[in-house]
C-alpha cells in the first residue's frame, strides 16, 4: 500500500520543503507566498514566490496555473513572513524524519 500511494517520496518531498522554508530570507516584506512543491522531481523541488499585497491578482493567477499540474502541491497564503507561516501552520511543517524511518523499515 505505501508503494501505491508513493508515500515515501511524498513525505521526503514535504521534509525537503521544511528545509527550504527555514533558509528562505529573500522573500521578506512579501504579503503573499506561493509555495509550489513538485513531487515528480527526484528529489522533490520547492519553489517559493513572494508577492507584495498589491500583486494579489498576479499571485492568484500564478496559483491557478500551477494547480493545473497534478504533480504539484500548491498553496497560496497571506502572512507577514515565512516565520509567521510556520507558526500559523505548525502541522504542515512537522518533522517527518522519525516517521519516514519507521515507514521505510516496514516496507523493506
Amino acid at each position: 500500500m505505501p508503494q501505491e500511494l508513493n508515500a515515501v517520496a511524498q513525505l521526503e518531498a514535504f521534509q525537503q520543503s521544511i528545509g527550504a522554508t527555514k533558509e528562505s530570507d529573500i522573500l521578506r516584506g512579501s504579503g503573499y507566498y506561493l509555495l509550489v512543491l513538485n513531487t515528480a522531481d527526484l528529489p522533490a523541488s520547492l519553489r517559493i514566490t513572494g508577492y507584495r499585497k498589491s500583486q494579489l491578482q498576479e499571485a492568484i493567477t500564478d496559483s491557478t496555473k500551477a494547480e493545473q499540474n497534478p504533480n504539484l502541491n500548491v498553496v497560496l497564503v497571506s502572512v507577514s513572513s515565512l516565520k509567521a507561516l510556520r507558526r500559523a501552520y505548525p502541522n504542515y511543517f512537522a518533522d517527518t524524519e522519525s516517521f519516514l524511518r519507521t515507514l521505510k523499515g516496514a516496507i523493506s
